[in-house]
């Protein structure tokens, strides 16, 4: 159960366009805000980035934190839509490197090259 819960809260967006692509004539025909208009060629692209702005605004409350907003490109080769991604960038600190002051000793039996008597 929790793991349903967790698969629907992380793929929220993906439900949402899905859906507007399972809807997309009815959405084009009656939910619109441009149907009025044919030349913009909308297509109900305004409601899906409505809801897509609902969902991540939702995700921002539940989050807590703020995202940043990056311009991916075309999304579907097909209608070439844009999305928005967002990410929250991780902040990593890496640890120095650690010498001690002096070459390692590596012992020859282990490290050494090839022997050339397997060759032609």
């Amino acid at each position: 159960m929790l793991l349903l819960v967790l698969l629907v809260q992380t793929f929220s967006a993906g439900f949402v366009v899905l859906n507007f692509y399972a809807n997309r004539s009815y959405i084009a025909q009656n939910l619109c805000e441009n149907r009025s208009k044919p030349q913009l060629n909308c297509c109900g692209k305004c409601q899906l980035n409505k809801k897509l702005r609902q969902e991540e605004n939702k995700d921002q409350d539940s989050n807590g934190r703020k995202s940043i907003e990056i311009n991916a490109g075309a999304f579907d080769a097909v209608t070439a839509d844009i999305v928005i991604l967002h990410y929250t960038p991780l902040k990593v600190k890496w640890p120095g490197i650690r010498t001690i002051g002096r070459p390692v000793d590596m012992p020859a039996g282990y490290f050494h090259p090839p022997d050339k008597a397997g060759l032609c």
